[in-house]
């Protein structure tokens, strides 16, 4: 995801089920649990409805990057 200090900031883009609203630090910790490295853990939690897809129908990285993207 943009970030006008750093350039780019990871973040997970999550489709929540039924009426949950996940944390950014339930997350970590479940990443962590599971043996994820320190440095790809999210900095970031956004909740989308859904995935922007490219004209192939792979998710279109880009527009989750541009930080536009808010389905």
């Amino acid at each position: 995801m943009a970030d006008p200090q750093l350039g780019e900031r990871t973040c997970a883009f999550v489709i929540p089920r039924d009426d949950t609203r996940p944390r950014l630090g339930i997350l970590k910790a479940f990443l962590r649990d599971r043996g994820l490295a320190a440095f790809k853990l999210p900095d970031q939690l956004a909740l989308v409805t859904s995935l922007p897809h490219t004209a192939v129908g792979k998710v279109d990285k880009n527009r989750l990057r541009s930080g536009t993207y808010n389905g």
